[in-house]
C-alpha cells in the first residue's frame, strides 16, 4: 500500500513550487464543475499551477491521512470571493498523486475558480 505519509512531506516541502515529480504520468483530476474526471500529468499540474497562483489567504485547516488517502480542509480566496473547500487525494503504490478530487463552496466559488482555471486552458487566437 502507498505510504501517505511519506508523500505528505515531500508535497509540503515542495510547497506551491514544483510537484511534478510526485504526480504520476496518468493522475485523474475530479472537479464539481464538470461531470468526468480528466486524466494526465500535463492536466493535473496546470490546475494546480493555475489555482496556486491564482488564489491569495490560502490556509490548510485540517487534514487526515488514512492508507493510501490525505484529505485537506481549506479556505483561501480568489479576489474578492471567499471559498471553502476540500481535497482528497490519492497516492499510488509508487508514492505519487493518482488521483486529485477537489469539492469546493459556495457556488459562487466554485464557478469563479471554474472560469479562473479555465484561462489556463485557453489557446492563444491564431489571429492575435
Amino acid at each position: 500500500m502507498a505510504d501517505a505519509h511519506a508523500f505528505l512531506e515531500k508535497w509540503k516541502a515542495a510547497g506551491r513550487g514544483d510537484r511534478e515529480a510526485l504526480v504520476a504520468d496518468d493522475a485523474t483530476f475530479l472537479s464539481p464543475a464538470f461531470w468526468g474526471p480528466k486524466q494526465g500529468k500535463e492536466y493535473v499540474l496546470t490546475v494546480l499551477g493555475q489555482v496556486g497562483g491564482g488564489t491569495e489567504d490560502f490556509e490548510i485547516v485540517n487534514e487526515w491521512v488514512q492508507g493510501d488517502r490525505i484529505i485537506f480542509e481549506f479556505t483561501a480566496r480568489l479576489g474578492d470571493v471567499g471559498m471553502k473547500g476540500v481535497d482528497i487525494i490519492t497516492v499510488n503504490d509508487d508514492g505519487k498523486l493518482q488521483q486529485l478530487e477537489v469539492l469546493i463552496r459556495p457556488i459562487n466559488a466554485l464557478m469563479a475558480m471554474a472560469e479562473h482555471v479555465k484561462t489556463a486552458f485557453k489557446q492563444p487566437d491564431a489571429a492575435e
